[in-house]
């Protein structure tokens, strides 16, 4: 299992009160293709959220 860390909470665009990423927690990686990583967002589900892999090290790091 391949696992990220969040350097940062991460919202959706368009709804700034829920948070989908907290900083510091660790979350895992469901897939990944050459331009993106597919985060778990909801623990128990297969529900992810699509991660721009050139954010390394700004929003995220690999565990």
């Amino acid at each position: 299992m391949d696992l990220v860390v969040f350097k940062r909470d991460v919202f959706f665009e368009d709804e700034h009160r829920n948070r989908i990423f907290k900083k510091g927690k660790e979350y895992e990686i469901l897939s990944e293709d050459k331009e993106f990583i597919y985060v778990n967002s909801k623990p128990k589900t297969n529900e992810c959220s699509q991660i721009p892999k050139k954010e390394e090290g700004f929003i995220f790091e690999y565990k």
